[in-house]
């Protein structure tokens, strides 16, 4: 698979549900039984329904990006932070200074990254760092193998996570359109209500094991394959699992 339809179709699934479920609603708000629409045009069906593939594609990458940030930023550095005690006493202390050379307009906005970037993210980015590192020392199948089955975690990770927002956004507004606008009560659309509820559910079930066997993954690969380093260097990190951002 290319790259190019790689990225459309995890794009595109989570905004193609959200699309579907929006239709459906409005396909109850009208009358209609979707159980009886009959499409005689054939041309204008098409036409529709590449219009919504198209649309699709842009929906979901909002939902990708309203995902990272929501679910990736915000949770999965902590997570990393618990992982690292796991790792062992070979693990490396982050002596990087976090500081860089500002003009006088980044400075202005640097209270915006103080409160973004947390201990927690400085802790995660050293990980990702040292999870490189000892990628770049190891011999061709190793790393080959690392680096796939990393790949694959990650990228489920963010179809999950773009999928469970996209059944949270189309839940609440299934929600407010069977209590508000619907004006006769369906049984079929309150079925269908539930079926989305279970989806989400189930996205975020799928979401939170998928980052918790990433983080798992790396720890017990860092734990065997990173060189032991001198006794002279400290090798204890900075953040407890249990300490605050």
């Amino acid at each position: 698979m290319s790259f190019e339809s790689k990225y459309l179709i995890r794009w595109g699934i989570p905004g193609w549900v959200f699309i579907f479920w929006v239709f459906i609603g409005m396909v109850f708000i009208n009358g209609y039984n979707p159980l009886k629409l009959n499409v005689t045009d054939t041309t204008e069906a098409l036409t529709l329904i590449i219009s919504f593939a198209a649309i699709g594609i842009p929906v979901g990458y909002i939902f990708h990006q309203l995902s990272f940030g929501l679910l990736w930023v915000f949770q999965l550095s902590t997570d990393s932070v618990k992982m690292i005690p796991n790792v062992g006493e070979n693990y490396p202390k982050d002596n990087f200074k976090y500081e860089f050379d500002e003009k006088w307009l980044e400075k202005l906005f640097s209270w915006i990254n103080k409160v973004i970037i947390t201990k927690k993210h400085k802790s995660y980015f050293h990980l990702e760092s040292v999870w490189h590192i000892m990628l770049m020392e190891q011999n061709e199948e190793v790393r080959t193998y690392l680096e796939g089955r990393y790949r694959h975690i990650l990228g489920t990770i963010y179809g999950l996570g773009a999928l469970t927002m996209s059944t949270f956004c189309s839940f609440f507004l299934s929600v407010y359109i069977i209590s508000v606008l619907l004006v006769e009560n369906s049984i079929i659309y309150f079925i269908l209500v539930i079926i989305q509820f279970f989806i989400f559910i189930a996205s975020a079930i799928n979401y939170m094991y998928f980052s918790f066997n990433l983080r798992a993954f790396q720890a017990k690969m860092l734990q065997k394959y990173l060189p032991p380093i001198p006794a002279n260097e400290q090798t204890t990190t900075e953040i407890s699992p249990s300490s605050g951002s």
